[in-house]
């Protein structure tokens, strides 16, 4: 036992270790010049935790109209929009190009400049995904159940269009999750594979023993934003009746150097002409 411990050990040490020497592990040292104190509250609670929720980000007139062009684009253009499995999670990869005001979500300086003093480096808006999540009896939730982006911060604001409460899939993380040592400790306790970004629902259950506080989900009124590091152990919980459908816009940022033709791939198919 004590062998498989420290080959465990060594193995994700040497990984975290790869990983930072390609920069995904970004020196999250708050840079003081030109941020205000909002922001620095911000940036503290996403590197302590992992999130903030700032409250009437957009007024409930333009969620509302966000929500009718999602709804439009799903039913008119069906050929552009993914969809899971289960039909539960409908995602509209570049959404920013399907309404002006996705378009002025998507492009706000205050979330990228948040962002950039986050990694303490220059970052890209990548795409704008937005989704429409309802009911289904078979689903995981939107993302498809727990896991974690990458091992390396990762920043994306999400937006809720509607007010979204226990029941309708809100947003859910495992705090300090992100943090390298909690990484080894986590992956230690459930016995998985270094290298897996994906949980199960046990496998959570029983990490959570104990410190079922790290739990942490996110209940708030439509308009209100999300500033997450998605490296955390994190999920959309899915919708637990037919009444509930949860809209969401989600902005994807990624260093200058990650932008690839791997990273378009993944996204297939981005909306390439302005459809608005």
């Amino acid at each position: 036992m004590y062998k498989k411990l420290i080959f465990f050990f060594n193995s994700l040490r040497a990984y975290l270790s790869k990983i930072r020497s390609n920069n995904f592990i970004i020196n999250l040292k708050i840079r003081e010049k030109n941020i205000d104190e909002k922001e620095k509250i911000i940036l503290k609670n996403l590197k302590e935790e992992g999130y903030y929720i700032l409250e009437d980000f957009l007024p409930h007139n333009l969620c509302n109209d966000i929500i009718q062009r999602i709804d439009f684009f799903i039913h008119k253009y069906p050929e552009f929009v993914w969809r899971d499995k289960e039909k539960s999670d409908y995602r509209i990869w570049g959404s920013e190009n399907i309404s002006s005001n996705i378009n002025d979500y998507f492009n706000n300086q205050f979330l990228k400049k948040i962002g950039q003093s986050y990694f303490s480096k220059s970052i890209v808006n990548y795409l704008c995904m937005a989704n429409r999540v309802s009911h289904n009896k078979d689903s995981l939730g939107s993302g498809g159940g727990w896991h974690r982006d990458s091992f390396g911060s990762q920043y994306k604001t999400i937006l809720y269009l509607k007010d979204v409460d226990e029941n309708s899939g809100p947003f859910e993380l495992i705090l300090d999750s992100h943090k390298p040592k909690n990484i080894f400790y986590d992956y230690l306790k459930i016995k998985i594979d270094y290298k897996e970004t994906r949980f199960l629902d046990n496998q959570i259950n029983y990490l959570l023993e104990g410190q079922e506080f790290r739990k942490k989900t996110l209940l708030a009124k439509g308009g209100s934003l999300i500033f997450v590091d998605t490296s955390t152990i994190h999920r959309g919980s899915p919708i637990k009746n037919e009444r509930n459908i949860r809209y969401a816009l989600t902005n994807y940022y990624y260093l200058d150097y990650i932008v690839s033709s791997d990273l378009s791939d993944k996204f297939t198919p981005l909306i390439k002409n302005n459809m608005y």
